[in-house]
């Protein structure tokens, strides 16, 4: 069913591009200076390098790419009004989706149809709000950067193009609807945020074209070309920081064979229970990385024999483990790419929902959230491994645990969320696989705290 609903769609969507493509203001593009053609024409090449050297990124489950090519279009807009947006997105989305990114004929085809009409209906409300092409004026002092109008295109051709996406989503995949939905919207706020504070840029490159006309564009592709630098750059830093996190965690694993994957395993178990509760795609990704890196601090040499120690810990002991917390959050605090929020669960995840746990005392909603996931993360893990001292508990037992402590030391709604779902189960069997293909281990122990 679904592959025939999405390929009805996007010929729908197909159909609904052509009456786009008819109905726009051909007239008043028409009414343009024949040097506004050239203009067009070389913002266009502009918005195909622009998506040439986009910054690739791997982030959670797909890659991703930054490209600035919502830079030029704005610039187009504003300068060869509705039909010059719709003419610069849809050679631009052609041959991206066709000769740089090789997409298959269907997912091209939607993708450049999906963009001429969410420009086109963009465009309209540009006209709505009392913008108009300022190529008519070129030659003249009467330069109107039509802010209001602007700002609705872009948002206009941001939000038709999420209802687009997530409507060809749910038709190639119709049991996760809400997770499509979520996933799509939420990063319509800091979307909108961000093309705000780049929006100078735009009315930069417009400005330049309208003064210098093609001698501007070459102008304009310096800033172009420091804000993809700095893209690049800024995500390097991010995956530098991410690598020597990752070595720093298989770090500490490796002092304690009995402990291998457990970060690993942590922080899956804490995306399940994100996904339970509706997170959405960017506090999935601080969640996921706050799970990983909550021992972070235990790669200091202090606590390496207190790990491995077989016998009950002296309260001397005990203080010198809860320490770890500390020094976690000062190792995270050094790498930039790291937000508070990850911080601050890092910080908290050994708080207990009664405010009997450290470093804080934190009760109940006071501790953060993410704090709380990987709390009750860390002691599923911990119940369901083996131990030197003791064999895993059963799923039974890790239940009747869950329940007598949800309430003290575990969010009662999140312990909820684990007893009445499937997620004991799959972190069982995943327990078991990781032990079926590793050898066996003696003489290490563990230590909660």
């Amino acid at each position: 069913m679904a592959p025939r609903a999405i390929t009805w769609y996007v010929w729908a969507t197909v159909g609904l591009a052509i009456v786009c493509f008819g109905l726009i203001d051909w007239e008043g593009f028409a009414a343009l200076p024949e040097s506004a053609r050239w203009g067009l024409i070389a913002l266009t090449f502009l918005g195909v390098a622009s998506e040439a050297f986009a910054v690739s990124r791997e982030g959670g489950d797909s890659a991703s790419r930054v490209s600035l090519t919502f830079l030029p279009l704005i610039a187009a807009c504003l300068l060869f009004g509705q039909v010059g947006a719709v003419l610069f997105i849809g050679i631009t989305e052609a041959v991206t989706e066709t000769l740089i990114r090789r997409k298959d004929r269907l997912k091209a085809t939607f993708n450049v149809a999906q963009s001429v009409v969410a420009a086109a209906l963009a465009g309209w409300v540009f006209y709505l709000l009392g913008g108009e092409a300022l190529a008519l004026h070129l030659g003249t002092d009467n330069f109107h950067p039509h802010v209001l109008p602007v700002l609705a295109f872009g948002f206009v051709a941001l939000i038709t193009n999420h209802i687009a996406v997530s409507i060809a989503l749910v038709l190639t995949r119709p049991t996760e609807l809400k997770d499509v939905v979520l996933s799509s919207f939420s990063r319509i706020g800091g979307t909108v945020l961000y093309d705000i504070a780049v929006l100078p840029i735009a009315l930069l490159i417009a400005f330049l074209y309208y003064h210098h006309e093609l001698g501007g564009l070459v102008v304009s592709i310096l800033p172009l070309i420091f804000i993809r630098h700095a893209y690049g750059s800024k995500y390097r830093v991010e995956l530098a920081n991410r690598d020597l996190l990752d070595a720093l965690v298989t770090a500490i694993e490796t002092r304690d064979p009995y402990t291998s994957g457990h970060a690993r395993r942590v922080q899956d178990l804490a995306a399940r229970i994100g996904k339970e509760i509706r997170l959405g795609p960017k506090r999935m990704e601080e969640l996921k990385a706050a799970a990983l890196l909550h021992d972070i601090g235990k790669i200091e040499v202090v606590y390496e024999n207190i790990l491995k120690k077989p016998s009950q810990l002296t309260p001397e002991e005990h203080k010198i483990m809860q320490s770890h917390v500390h020094r976690g959050v000062e190792i995270l605090k050094s790498m930039s790419s790291l937000n508070n929020r990850v911080i601050e669960a890092v910080r908290h995840h050994h708080e207990l929902y009664n405010g009997r746990g450290y470093p804080d005392k934190l009760k109940g909603d006071d501790i953060p959230l993410f704090g709380r996931i990987i709390k009750l993360s860390d002691a599923v893990d911990a119940m369901l491994s083996d131990r030197p001292y003791r064999s895993a508990l059963s799923l039974d037992e890790v239940r009747q645990e869950l329940e007598r402590c949800k309430g003290t030391d575990f969010d009662p709604k999140l312990a909820k969320v684990v007893i009445e779902t499937r997620l004991l189960e799959e972190h069982h069997n995943q327990i078991r696989l990781e032990q079926s293909i590793k050898p066996s281990v003696r003489g290490a122990s563990f230590v909660a705290d």
